[in-house]
């Protein structure tokens, strides 16, 4: 809406142009625009669910409350400057204004929704302590089975020397067997 105003009327710029806030003492239609502008987008695009009280009511005094300057003389500021008294107190009256039912149905859904993000944070907490478990039995498992992989690989070594040691003996009976056959040596025997 502010980009149609500046562009399609023949309102003044503010000091330092539509997208900054406007110093405190201008007061011209421009200049109160962009500080409606530069407040809206603030607290419209701003990071967190809250808004400190502070900054809340500077921003509130500064767009739509009534001043006294030193010479106690009450100016309006941006609202009333802009919209009038009735617009002026239209303001007023929002500031403590109550939540109709559609209000109340967005803030309950908005506290449904954060309730609901707290659950996933917890389940998120969860799975994650879930998954580091599971990595830490990964690990041992990993471990276990490179120390099983080596004791396979002695066991092969051993049944390897194990079956040497089976061939040597067998051609040892194989030997000794035939000397039992003819237990008398050849010599003795006469031949």
């Amino acid at each position: 809406m502010i980009c149609l105003i500046r562009n399609l009327t023949s309102i003044s710029h503010p000091i330092n142009g539509f997208d900054s806030l406007p110093l405190p003492g201008e007061s011209t239609p421009g200049s109160d625009l962009a500080r409606i502008k530069y407040y809206r987008n603030k607290l419209a695009h701003h990071d967190s669910n809250t808004i400190d009280s502070a900054y809340f009511n500077t921003a509130w005094g500064d767009i739509s409350n009534v001043s006294i300057n030193a010479i106690l003389i009450k100016t309006d500021k941006a609202v009333g400057r802009l919209g009038g008294k009735t617009m002026f107190q239209e303001c007023q009256e929002l500031k403590v204004k109550i939540l109709d039912q559609s209000n109340q149905e967005m803030m309950f859904e908005i506290k449904q929704s954060l309730e609901e993000l707290g659950e996933l944070k917890l389940t998120t907490y969860n799975l994650r302590n879930k998954q580091s478990k599971v990595t830490e039995k990964l690990r041992k498992l990993q471990s276990l089975h490179g120390t099983l992989k080596t004791s396979h690989s002695i066991l092969k070594t051993s049944n390897s020397k194990l079956k040497t040691s089976f061939r040597f003996l067998r051609e040892e009976q194989v030997i000794i067997r035939k000397k039992l056959k003819n237990p008398i040596p050849p010599n003795i025997r006469g031949i």
